[in-house]
């Protein structure tokens, strides 16, 4: 059994020369720069075709969005005026909340009709939806009733 070992001369014949593995490497790289170049390429196109739009759409809601946050937050001042008036023994404290109440109300009762009926001034499109019309009918005896107890 005879066992070769490589020499240096055998090397030689397989080896490259250092200007033919940087050419190798500078074209790998440039692949891989095309490659790179070509996906940023695509999701700008996708961004612009897909999600500007969808970006503008949510746009002409946000008012309405806002506005209903809002509501909400003055639903929760209504009730909190109201507990406060009937808590209150002191008339000028009553008097207070009784104010801060109506005052309350009158935003109240402006941002639902906003939100049903839209406002320009606001920015508030108003929005066609079967099913935004039928919440919109079963929120009427609720809404109503709680403008009753609030303006008594």
């Amino acid at each position: 059994m005879v066992i070769r070992s490589r020499t240096m001369s055998d090397d030689v014949g397989n080896s490259t020369s250092p200007a033919e593995s940087a050419d190798g490497l500078v074209r790998r790289l440039s692949f891989r720069y095309f490659v790179v170049l070509a996906l940023v390429a695509l999701l700008m196109v996708v961004d612009q075709a897909v999600v500007q739009p969808l970006l503008m759409r949510l746009d002409a809601y946000a008012p309405a969005i806002n506005l209903s946050g809002r509501q909400r937050m003055l639903s929760q001042k209504l009730t909190k005026a109201a507990l406060a008036l009937q808590a209150s023994d002191d008339e000028m404290a009553r008097n207070a909340h009784r104010a801060e109440l109506r005052d309350t109300l009158e935003q109240w009762s402006h941002a639902h009709v906003a939100l049903l009926n839209g406002d320009q001034q606001l920015g508030i499109q108003r929005i066609n939806s079967p099913q935004i019309v039928i919440q919109w009918s079963l929120l009427k005896p609720h809404f109503d009733a709680m403008c009753d107890a609030a303006s008594r």
